[in-house]
């Protein structure tokens, strides 16, 4: 067996360049290719990280892209002027489908008929084109801190881009190390120690072996005039794997975000405090994520998954085949046919006593004469004392992370069984609500909500939707929870306990990751059943007082973080604009429930609560001004909205309610739209 630590350097003929590249481990091996970003060479992918991917059983080959390192630099081709590629007046040199061709032919020059690949920024461009335009060269796909070309999602923070911008051209190694150092301060990771030796080295390395400005502008114009592929990701059926840093200056968390929402079957991972470069701590980490994809995507290989069709699709025409070695109708009849009535019996007989319980219930309900009715045996309700012990035992262990892996506490076989123990506590604990004393059933199905809503955001166990695959619905649970404490405890209780569970439960986009499937099609906002058990305006009115102090209490709970830190990112702000977002419904109830009532002024409270932010607050405040007859105001807000969001439909059509006038962004979309109404109206030719 080769040595896994073996490297090659080499260069091989591709599309019409030469492309300089590395290998790590044996050739046998299933390939990985890296793929680095703008004007990086293939030496910011540590050598670390690749050794430890061949430790794992992988090939690893990183590359130079074009115009960068050791590999072919397009000097024939004038570098764009930066005002050029901001406005994207010209076409560029070249394009990321370019690129992407350079790495078929880097698959093709070294032999490799298909690989799997990992884009970091705009080597994940990159990554996806290939996926897109080459599939039947990719075995799985990791996109590390990019986007998906659209301009509404992963844009970087305004100081940021213009400092990119600005770049100028280093006279010597110092200065391009000095560059370098301020570069990745400015992007890097604030929740990691900046390792200054080490980015000093890979500047004044890749200083050495190359140093072309103009190939920068040239690969930035490729970037900057990439299409929006967020439509054609859906196609993509290869395992996918998207890692973001939350604190990424330069590419925002909201463009992993919008990959993983279009790729089916994809799987997010967040790292906090990381910025847009590789912190040393979480090599680790990727070297896993990225190994554990590569073997799921080998598995589905050697399982000749068919190319374009998705594992959701496949895995639902698999569920409904018939599974193998079952006797059809025609079949089992004729087997029957064989046997006299003593035979019959004695074989029914055997099933009878050798089955589980719920064949042997469904065997007397069969034999029970005709006239007497089917009586199933009523079950004993779950002791809620033992329930809530055993689902604070089970939350405990999950969040600890012992049904991943290494913890003897759970054992190997449970870990795999995990969604059949969530689905039984959940179960016992619904049931539970029903006992006399329903205290400590309120608490355990209170505890799985919590749980759920936290397997949303962290890989607790082994799924790639683990709420989807627990066929937990999180709205009909709370509904029955809060209807049991308003039944039980009465409504002093309730309002006392359910505003601040509203606060921290709701979700926008529901509770599983991908959107679709069984249970979310189940889902609905927490507000739904909410609004049915506050059956007076009385309730509505006490609630919703209770309700906004539940939400200064959360405001005041945010990370007390200064807003303007330099390099850093500002939670606070994205905790209030994203439960603005997930509270909007209910908001909604609130304003047609009290405008132009008496509570008005609850709305005042409501929009002033320092526990909300973003573009949904100003919504909020524009309905309020034109439900108050303040259109000028009502104007004012929803543009400052479509200045933020200029393609979000509810706003656009407020907009033209009200008369505001539109942004030149959103002017544009409204445009587009319209023609393609009408287009979509001219009957068919």
């Amino acid at each position: 067996m080769e040595d896994v630590a073996a490297r090659a350097l080499g260069r091989v003929a591709a599309n019409g360049i030469e492309l300089a590249y590395e290998t790590f481990g044996d050739p046998g091996a299933p390939p990985v290719v890296l793929i680095m970003g703008l004007a990086t060479q293939m030496i910011a992918w540590p050598d670390e990280l690749c050794e430890g991917l061949a430790r794992r059983g992988l090939f690893v080959v990183r590359f130079d892209n074009r115009d960068v390192g050791e590999s072919t630099h397009l000097r024939n081709l004038p570098p764009p002027r930066l005002a050029d590629i901001v406005v994207r007046r010209r076409p560029p040199p070249y394009s990321i489908s370019d690129m992407a061709a350079d790495v078929a032919g880097l698959l093709d020059g070294l032999g490799l008929g298909e690989a799997h690949l990992v884009g970091a920024s705009m080597g994940g461009f990159i990554a996806q084109a290939v996926a897109l335009e080459h599939a039947a060269r990719v075995r799985s796909l990791t996109l590390m801190m990019t986007s998906t070309g659209s301009r509404r999602v992963g844009q970087p923070r305004p100081r940021v881009y213009a400092r990119l911008l600005r770049r100028r051209v280093a006279a010597g190694r110092p200065a391009v190390i000095a560059a370098a150092v301020e570069t990745f301060r400015l992007i890097g990771s604030p929740g990691f120690a900046f390792d200054e030796q080490y980015v000093r080295d890979i500047a004044g390395r890749s200083w050495d072996r190359s140093y072309d400005p103009a190939g920068y502008r040239r690969q930035l114009a490729a970037s900057a005039s990439q299409p929006n592929r967020t439509a054609d990701l859906r196609r993509v059926t290869v395992p996918a794997l998207v890692i973001h840093g939350l604190h990424d200056p330069l590419v925002a968390p909201s463009g992993g975000l919008a990959i993983a929402r279009a790729i089916p079957g994809s799987r997010l991972v967040g790292f906090s405090g990381m910025g847009h470069d590789l912190p040393r701590a979480l090599w680790p980490e990727f070297v896993r994520e990225i190994a554990a994809l590569a073997e799921l995507g080998e598995q589905r290989r050697r399982q000749g998954s068919p190319a374009g069709v998705s594992e959701v699709g496949r895995l639902s025409l698999r569920s409904g085949a018939m599974p193998a070695n079952r006797m059809n109708h025609d079949e089992f009849y004729a087997a029957m046919a064989r046997h006299d009535d003593a035979r019959l019996r004695k074989i029914l007989w055997t099933v009878y006593w050798r089955g589980n319980a719920q064949l042997r219930e469904r065997i007397e309900d069969e034999l029970r004469p005709q006239g007497q009715p089917k009586v199933k045996p009523k079950k004993e309700l779950p002791d809620p004392a033992a329930v809530l012990a055993e689902v604070t035992t089970f939350a405990g262990l999950v969040r600890d992370g012992a049904y991943m892996a290494g913890d003897r506490r759970v054992h190997h076989t449970e870990r795999s069984r995990w969604r059949h123990t969530f689905r039984r506590l959940a179960a016992d604990a619904l049931a539970a609500l029903a006992a006399s004393d329903p205290a400590p059933a309120q608490q355990a199905v209170a505890k799985m909500v919590d749980l759920a809503c936290d397997m949303k955001r962290y890989d607790y166990v082994h799924s790639d939707d683990p709420v989807e695959a627990a066929k937990f619905v999180v709205p009909e649970a709370v509904a029955a929870l809060w209807e049991s404490v308003l039944r039980h405890d009465g409504f002093a209780a309730f309002a006392g306990r359910v505003p601040e569970q509203l606060v921290r439960w709701e979700a926008d986009y529901g509770w599983t990751r991908r959107g679709y499937g069984q249970v979310a099609e189940k889902e609905t906002p927490l507000a739904v059943p909410l609004a049915r058990l506050l059956t007076t305006p009385d309730m509505w009115r006490t609630f919703a007082e209770s309700y906004l102090e539940a939400l200064e209490a959360a405001g005041r709970a945010d990370p007390k973080r200064p807003r303007t830190v330099y390099g850093s990112f500002d939670e606070t702000s994205y905790r209030r604009r994203e439960r603005t977002d997930d509270l909007a419904e209910w908001h909604e109830m609130l304003l047609d429930r009290f405008a132009g009532t008496p509570e008005d002024e609850l709305l005042d409270r409501l929009v002033a609560s320092p526990a909300l932010a973003g573009p949904e607050l100003s919504f909020l405040r524009a309905r309020i001004a034109e439900r108050r007859g303040d259109v000028s105001q009502a104007a004012t807000l929803v543009s400052r909205c479509l200045k933020e969001l200029p393609g979000r439909q509810v706003y656009l059509d407020f907009a033209v309610k009200v008369g505001a006038e539109l942004p030149s962004p959103a002017r544009e979309i409204a445009a587009e739209r319209a023609q393609a109404a009408w287009l979509a109206a001219q009957p068919h030719r």
